[in-house]
C-alpha cells in the first residue's frame, strides 16, 4: 500500500490492549490521567475566576495566572505525549 492510502487507515484506539506496543498501552493511560487532570484545572480555574469577577485580590489574581500556566504546561505535555504514542506505534505496527 502506498503511504497516502495509509492515511485513510487510520486506527481510532479507545482501551490500552487497541496498542501494539506495551509501552504504548502504559503511556495511554497517562494521557487519559492527564487529560482527565486538565479537565479538572479547568473547571477550578472557572471557578476561580468568577469569584476573581466579585473579589479581585492579588492572591486570587497569582493563583489564576500560577493555574493557567499549569494548565498550558499540561496541554504542551499530552501533544508531546500524543505524538510519542503515534510515532513509537507507527514502528511498532510497521515492524510486523
Amino acid at each position: 500500500s502506498s503511504a497516502a492510502s495509509d492515511v485513510y487507515k487510520r486506527q481510532v484506539y479507545t482501551s490500552p490492549t487497541d496498542f501494539k506496543s506495551v509501552a504504548n498501552q502504559k503511556r495511554f493511560l497517562q494521557l487519559c490521567e492527564m487529560k482527565q487532570k486538565i479537565k479538572y484545572t479547568e473547571l477550578q480555574l472557572e471557578t476561580y475566576r468568577k469569584r476573581y469577577t466579585t473579589n479581585k485580590n492579588k492572591a486570587l489574581g497569582k493563583e489564576i495566572r500560577d493555574i493557567e500556566y499549569q494548565l498550558e504546561k499540561l496541554h504542551k505535555y499530552t501533544q508531546t505525549l500524543e505524538k510519542e504514542i503515534r510515532n513509537t506505534e507507527n514502528i511498532a505496527i510497521n515492524e510486523q
